[in-house]
């Protein structure tokens, strides 16, 4: 597995409010929100999406929803956003 390499999965983020839909145009494994320093708290994390599969994904936090996009950062098996 420590070689096994995963072809970049397109991930791409769409928000509304403190909702954030993810999308992938390519298997995505092991798919990962990270917000840096900000406290928040992604009501589902760590799952896979198959190519065209969308996932939303609400966000907990006291940080604005412009401060949640800013500092979202994606990260899966093949890729980091």
């Amino acid at each position: 597995p420590k070689t096994m390499h995963y072809p970049d999965p397109g991930l791409t983020a769409t928000w509304s409010g403190k909702s954030v839909t993810l999308h992938s145009t390519a298997l995505a494994r092991a798919v990962m929100l990270d917000f840096g320093q900000i406290g928040a708290h992604p009501s589902d994390d760590g799952f896979d999406l198959l190519p065209g599969e969308s996932r939303t994904v609400t966000v907990t936090s006291t940080a604005s929803p412009t401060a949640l996009a800013a500092a979202l950062t994606l990260r899966s098996l093949g890729s980091r956003r």
